[in-house]
């Protein structure tokens, strides 16, 4: 659709001495036309009146006069100009100002918005009819005229502001604001309750009286309770674990231990729950004063260089955890999904459940056997994955078969350690993977489900002095 410049609007209007003023539409009723910016004319009738007779502001007094507040002609002669170019250059200052008060500086907008307009057209040459015309002011609703106070302006610029796609979805209405955050949806984290240092110190205590190691324990709790969405209690579990009687489990070590953990149980929960509870850790951390040697350089990129490197990790944790039937397992994973195991291996198993090689600066590793430990607290954290648990917990015993643990540990515990704290740490994943270990690793890990659980966190409720939960 051509539309109209103001200059030519207006120098229709003032050649033929035709200012409309408020109300009259002198100019429209007397049949002359519009001149477009480039083609054809499109003929003016009452919807274009609404549009020039719309007030630009209030001028008490100048009703006296004989001349209209507000209107075109008022400003004309306020501006004291008296020749026909001065008077064009005046009122088309007034007209632009008229359009912008109709929220666009364009007069498109206002040809867009009438509702007598029908359809669009190109003008094919000089004095040509368009297809697409104006209805006839005979066949047409007489248009309210606005007030004094622009009602009606005011008006069609709120509607347009409902029609804006762009504002509407800019909000959320109150109430689906409240059904998101409706407390039986459980949208916040969990509190730690109370007597929530008591589990963890119990849960050390039989740890150390059972020669099962410390990080052992640290993980199993860690990757328990970042399921159960509780970043307050991890927070309490830093504060045990530093005192843990491992010279190498500082408070900044501890931190980094505890983080590392959380990261791979993205694998595990998900990416919402580790971005939520790394968040919360690290703010109620970041005033200690060795927080800042926390290590910020990353380790896990994919390059091109490191891409076959990374894809030969995968294939040897996934056949270290499901040997002899890895590949069984991949074949059957296909039938549900041709990708799924596919991204398993390609996101999870390659680029973060297996450790990067060389010297990761003061970034903690969580080795292969400890990487089962935090996939069988997960699990049975979040409850209903029964078979899952089941796979790691072998997962666990093949890594203790392979020897995985014993070069573990001089990683994770790292080149300050002392030869007989990795052996201890080895030695307790080894009473750790038997029968009597992992029954203790799951009852640990329903300890602190039962606790945090009760607080409305968890996947699942868990049942007072129970074992089991429900859904």
């Amino acid at each position: 659709m051509s539309i109209p410049n103001v200059p030519d609007l207006v120098s229709t209007f003032v050649a033929n001495g035709t200012t409309p003023e408020p109300g009259t539409g002198a100019g429209c009723r007397r049949g002359l036309g519009i001149t477009s910016g480039r083609r054809g004319r499109v003929p003016a009738t009452d919807p274009l009146r609404g549009m020039f007779t719309h007030r630009l502001h209030s001028a008490p007094g100048r009703e006296e006069q004989g001349v209209p507040a507000g209107s075109v002609s008022a400003e004309v002669s306020e501006a004291g100009v008296h020749s026909t170019e001065s008077k064009v250059t005046a009122a088309t200052a007034a007209w632009k100002g008229a359009i912008g008060r109709f929220g666009n500086q364009n007069s498109a907008c206002i040809l867009q918005d009438m509702p007598n307009y029908e359809g669009t057209g190109d003008r094919t040459g000089p004095g040509s009819t368009s297809k697409s015309k104006l209805k006839s002011a005979s066949t047409t609703k007489p248009q309210k005229e606005n007030d004094a106070t622009g009602n009606t302006g005011k008006k069609q610029r709120q509607q347009g502001k409902k029609r804006d796609p762009e504002a509407t979805m800019s909000k959320l209405s109150p109430s689906l604001k409240a059904l998101i955050n409706a407390p039986f949806a459980r949208p916040g984290q969990s509190p730690a309750p109370r007597h929530m240092r008591d589990v963890y110190a119990r849960i050390a205590r039989e740890a150390t009286e059972r020669r099962y190691g410390h990080r052992p324990w640290i993980t199993l709790s860690a990757a328990a309770t970042i399921t159960l969405n509780s970043p307050s209690s991890l927070l309490i579990l830093h504060s045990i674990a530093s005192q843990s009687p491992s010279p190498t489990l500082t408070p900044l070590t501890t931190y980094e231990l505890l983080r590392e953990i959380a990261l791979k149980c993205i694998s595990f929960n998900g990416i919402p729950r580790t971005i939520n509870t790394l968040a919360e850790f690290r703010a109620g951390l970041a005033h200690e004063p060795w927080f800042s040697s926390v290590c910020t350089t990353p380790t896990r990129q994919v390059t091109p260089s490191n891409a076959d490197a990374i894809t030969a990790r995968a294939r040897q944790l996934w056949t270290s955890i499901y040997t002899p039937f890895d590949e069984k397992l991949e074949v059957k994973l296909a039938e549900s999904h041709p990708d799924l195991p596919v991204h398993i291996l390609s996101s999870h198993y390659g680029p973060l459940l297996s450790d990067p090689e060389g010297d990761r600066g003061g970034l903690a590793t969580v080795g292969r056997t400890l990487t089962s430990i935090v996939a069988i607290a997960c699990l049975r954290a979040q409850t209903g994955v029964g078979p899952q648990v089941v796979s790691h917990v072998f997962g666990l015993r093949k890594g203790v078969e392979q020897g995985a643990h014993k070069e573990e540990f001089k990683e994770v515990v790292g080149k300050e350690g002392k030869e007989r704290e990795v052996e201890e740490e080895a030695e307790g994943v080894e009473r750790l993977a038997t029968d009597e270990g992992s029954e203790w690793l799951l009852r640990s890990v329903d300890a602190i489900a039962e606790a945090i659980g009760t607080e409305g966190g968890g996947f699942g409720r868990w049942e007072e002095g129970g074992r089991g939960a429900k859904l």
